[in-house]
């Protein structure tokens, strides 16, 4: 879709944008009410036992959001034959977690692992980011405003979730998954109130990612 688009410069950036924005509503929320629930999920679900692995969980949640949005980039720059870029970024990442692998796991664990192949994905996203911004002109601020709605719509969301957890404690897991769905719902009824859940917007999604150049265009 992208390389049907090019070199329409600015109708890539207007849809790589609307991407970014339908991802992160589904991505974001998953992973800030996933940070809280998870310290009773884990024994509602997985047993006891598994309580150690809470903060690793909890982190590696965080790395699964940035992993989630990467590819908008790294195909975005592979549309116009960029790979050097690509294959520059990921190299380098995957030679520090070579490296730093077995001693950050002999001193901190697994919370240190998940711990560092999550801020080496934050700085992979980080890293793509930029050279989208350098090759397409995508501006950071840009991108930060297409994430707005599920960043600010997530923290409401948590917001009422830890409330909801506060005024009656999740003791069971029908009582946990009660308060996630009211929360969800909460997330949900301010994405349609503000505009990014509305049909028309969707349609327009759609059509841009099936439709020819020229349709693509007109669409962004």
């Amino acid at each position: 879709m992208y390389a049907r688009l090019l070199p329409d410069l600015a109708g890539v950036r207007q849809v790589t944008l609307r991407i970014l924005r339908y991802t992160s509503i589904v991505v974001i929320p998953i992973t800030v009410l996933g940070i809280v629930a998870t310290p009773r999920l884990v024994p509602f679900v997985l047993g006891t036992r598994w309580t150690p692995l809470t903060l690793a969980l909890q982190i590696l949640l965080v790395y699964g959001c940035f992993h989630s949005l990467g590819p908008i980039y790294w195909a975005l720059l592979m549309a116009k034959d960029l790979n050097q870029i690509n294959l520059r970024i990921n190299l380098v990442s995957l030679l520090l977690a070579l490296l730093a692998a077995l001693p950050v796991a002999a001193v901190y664990g697994f919370n240190g692992v998940a711990a560092e192949f999550t801020l080496l994905e934050i700085w992979r996203f980080v890293s793509l980011v930029w050279a989208a911004r350098q090759q397409f002109a995508l501006g950071v601020r840009q991108q930060a405003w297409a994430l707005g709605p599920a960043i600010t719509g997530s923290c409401l969301a948590c917001m009422a979730l830890l409330t909801m957890g506060m005024v009656w404690r999740p003791e069971h897991i029908l009582v946990l998954g009660s308060q996630l769905m009211v929360a969800g719902a909460l997330y949900l009824g301010y994405l349609a109130a503000t505009g990014p859940l509305a049909w028309g917007e969707i349609a327009r999604m759609v059509r841009s990612l099936k439709g020819s150049p020229s349709v693509n265009a007109s669409a962004a």
